[in-house]
């Protein structure tokens, strides 16, 4: 080939090589371009990012967090309502924030750096970033006032709820969608509406949504809560007994309110703790004694002896049907003598009738004895196992005598009281003799007369809740 052929070959094949090295210093560039777009955009947000409304991209997390704030916190929102214009209001007048509800870390962390280039081009990335309004109620309701809205003329919403039939089985209320607006459901309002970049909010959106609704899960999980209330069991222990509460029991006492709450009656459980006491308790109850002159004898009921507290366990119960579940416990016991091999113990006041003696034991020793005169005919001493509850010196009984017919004062040195109908042990130094038939003539109104001399021992003696026996 000839020299003058050759040159323009090599001329060709030169300005080809420059072409393609061209090429390849534009693609290493490029290359290098987007990886760099890659480091970059792990701690930007990419391009044509939103964040309520607010163009973040190219920012990092702090820088957005400023810009969104800023933006809108120069934002004016109007609110309309069926078409009609409300009013306004400037978010610089409230404090904006962004709660758990949106992590700036997470949006980050949920972006494909690599698309990059993609998201220059056609990508518009809207972030559920939902700022919170923070004011309190009192600004908020401000602002509802001054919308002009007034909720006494608008319809409530209200919750379904649960109500019981005539049968007693649930049945659920459907719920029912108002246009009342209250502090809680005006900041959601905005908060949505700033999230989705809007400067106008339909009132709607601040209707009060109800909580529970009829096929909800939260409605089903109170008939679920409410029938296991009706399931929980209770078994009180006590004195080696053991009484479970009926089921049936529990049920009854199981109520719904106006707004579907369960509720408790705790007068019906202290109904049902009275009639366990009239058949368990030792209150309601005969006492075998030991007396003195006719050996064993059995005692009345009457203040003294144990006893199942209606005020305090019936709380108790109802507190345990309220969280449901299993229960076996010992009740709360009141009284004297409970669990005790000898209930009335070592220490009374023991008052036989038929002999018209009062003893007194302390510790198992007898520490006194003497006669007394107890009530007449027509107002007789009512035997029972008591207990002193009151002690008082130098006062006047008062009460009225049904044979005389007239209210009577009469002043006494020593009182003991030891029931709730009036009866105890006193002095009556109007009472010439004590003991043997006396009673008969000159008997009291059923109270314990009792000698100065003597008296004033019993009353050193004795204690408030110590039994009194009389038989």
């Amino acid at each position: 080939m000839q020299t003058k052929q050759i040159i323009p070959l090599l001329k060709k094949l030169r300005a080809k090589n420059k072409q393609t090295f061209a090429l390849q210093v534009i693609l290493a560039l490029l290359i290098i371009l987007y990886i760099i777009g890659i480091i970059f955009y792990q701690n930007h947000y990419l391009p044509n990012t939103f964040a309520a409304g607010v163009p973040i991209g190219n920012r990092d997390q702090q820088e957005a967090l400023t810009e969104v704030k800023s933006k809108l916190g120069q934002e004016v929102v109007d609110f309309q309502e069926g078409g009609k214009d409300l009013g306004f209001v400037q978010l610089n007048q409230f404090e904006l924030d962004y709660p758990n509800s949106f992590d700036w870390q997470e949006g980050l962390a949920k972006q494909w750096a690599w698309v990059w280039p993609i998201q220059i081009l056609k990508g518009n990335r809207q972030l559920e970033a939902q700022p919170s309004l923070l004011a309190n109620d009192s600004q908020v309701d401000q602002l509802i006032q001054g919308l002009g809205i007034d909720n006494s003329q608008r319809e409530a919403t209200q919750n379904a709820r649960l109500t019981e039939a005539e049968d007693g089985s649930l049945q659920v209320i459907e719920e029912k969608y108002g246009n009342n607006i209250d502090s809680e459901s005006m900041r959601q309002a905005i908060a949505q509406g700033l999230s989705q970049g809007l400067d106008k909010i339909d009132l709607k959106t601040a209707y009060k949504q109800p909580k529970y609704t009829k096929d909800g899960k939260g409605i089903q999980d109170l008939q679920a809560d409410y029938q296991a209330k009706e399931a929980t069991q209770i078994t009180l222990e006590f004195n080696h007994e053991s009484v479970t509460i009926p089921q049936d029991q529990i049920k009854a006492w199981l109520h719904l309110d106006d707004q579907g709450q369960a509720q408790v009656d705790q007068e019906a459980i202290k109904d049902y703790i009275y009639q366990l006491n009239e058949t368990y308790s030792s209150l309601f109850g005969k006492h075998e004694f030991q007396s003195t002159y006719q050996g064993l004898v059995t005692v009345e009921s009457g203040t003294f002896g144990w006893y199942i507290d209606p005020d305090a366990e019936a709380p108790v119960i109802a507190e345990n049907i309220l969280k449901g579940g299993s229960y076996k416990r010992e009740p709360a016991i009141a009284g004297q003598g409970y669990m005790a091999e000898n209930e009335i113990g070592n220490s009374y006041v023991e008052v036989d009738l038929s002999h018209q003696m009062m003893l007194v034991y302390l510790e198992g020793a007898l520490v006194l004895e003497t006669p007394i005169v107890s009530g007449n005919i027509g107002t007789l001493t009512v035997p029972g196992a008591y207990q002193v509850w009151q002690k008082l010196e130098k006062t006047d009984l008062r009460g009225y005598n049904p044979r005389t017919e007239k209210e009577y004062v009469q002043p006494v040195d020593y009182w003991i009281a030891f029931d709730n109908n009036g009866q105890g042990i006193h002095d009556a130094q109007w009472q010439s003799q004590f003991g043997g038939n006396v009673y008969q003539s000159s008997g009291s109104l059923g109270c314990i007369n009792t000698p100065l001399s003597a008296m004033q021992e019993v009353f050193q003696i004795v204690y408030v809740g110590m039994p009194v026996m009389i038989f």
